[in-house]
């Protein structure tokens, strides 16, 4: 049996065709490839519409909020990917060829290890999430 989307998926992908133009059903398929996972972690992605949106003053977009990921930065030709939010937000400030070496080191491989714990543990922990990003190393 093939992976069912959500409403709250559905929606995220008609928002999604609002926002970057691609259709809706492109991006239900991109959910549906990924059966709801994000393309670093492997962790189930969230798309309830409340967790995406910031709230002043307050806490901004969830962790394991979705996020298209364009695979080359502002380039829809290589293709995209549905990925953690926060996960996103780094590779934002990297530049392309370092955050696919980053990919490649055992730093990131424990930092991913971590998320996906955390995941399993209590995927709404925005707290838990928000300290896994800015532990220090030993």
């Amino acid at each position: 049996m093939s992976y069912q989307t959500t409403e709250d998926q559905g929606r995220w992908a008609a928002n999604s065709k609002k926002r970057y133009g691609r259709t809706k059903q492109y991006y239900l398929e991109l959910i549906r490839t990924q059966e709801g996972r994000c393309a670093f972690s492997g962790v189930p992605l969230l798309f309830d519409p409340a967790l995406g949106t910031a709230k002043k003053g307050g806490a901004g977009c969830h962790a394991l909020y979705a996020a298209l990921d364009h695979t080359a930065a502002g380039c829809d030709d290589l293709g995209h990917g549905i990925v953690c939010y926060a996960l996103n937000d780094i590779k934002g400030h990297l530049p392309h060829d370092c955050f696919v070496a980053l990919r490649e080191t055992g730093a990131w491989q424990q930092f991913m290890a971590k998320w996906r714990v955390q995941s399993e543990q209590d995927s709404l922990d925005t707290t838990a999430f928000y300290a896994i990003r800015h532990q220090r190393s030993a």
